[in-house]
């Protein structure tokens, strides 16, 4: 630095050191964000479960978590009180069926004609497995498990094929 100022060289060095952390931290970022949009949403899943648990047990009713498509999901209530699922006539929980940004999986099958999860009154669930978010985004969880008295958040382990509850 002379007595004048910064020096061209000087202020093209400095901006040089900047462009290259503005780039390597974009890219950081960019990955950041993605797995925090597979967490958001498998978060957002496991705590429908658990709400729809909560509502199964202070209700003394059955409610069910239907993924409808790939992407969407809803609850219902057992308002006809035969404990089986009928979508014409149960009441979803609702307004419009959530949808998530990446497809799920119901034990490592694409959901086709939808799968249903079952809440007993005593908050017990039927048609257990795992529902899984298809990612490549390293998210430190990607997937719920479904247990008879369980719900459990997880990572995939492409390794073994299953969900590491965490």
């Amino acid at each position: 630095m002379n007595k004048n100022g910064v020096t061209l060289i000087e202020l093209m060095v400095v901006l040089a050191i900047a462009g290259i952390l503005a780039v390597a931290l974009g890219f950081a970022y960019i990955g950041w964000q993605g797995a925090y949009k597979v967490e958001k949403a498998t978060k957002e899943i496991y705590s429908d479960l658990t709400d729809a648990r909560g509502r199964a047990v202070t209700r003394n009713q059955e409610f069910f978590l239907r993924l409808l498509t790939a992407r969407t999901y809803n609850m219902y209530a057992d308002t006809n009180g035969n404990t089986t699922f009928e979508i014409a006539t149960d009441a979803p929980q609702f307004a419009t069926a959530k949808t998530v940004e990446y497809d799920m999986l119901w034990n490592n099958v694409a959901i086709g004609g939808g799968v249903t999860i079952t809440l007993d009154r005593r908050g017990l669930m039927t048609n257990l497995g795992t529902i899984r978010l298809s990612t490549t985004a390293d998210a430190d969880y990607d997937c719920v498990i479904v247990a008879q008295s369980r719900i459990n958040l997880g990572k995939w382990n492409t390794t073994t094929g299953v969900c590491d509850a965490k």
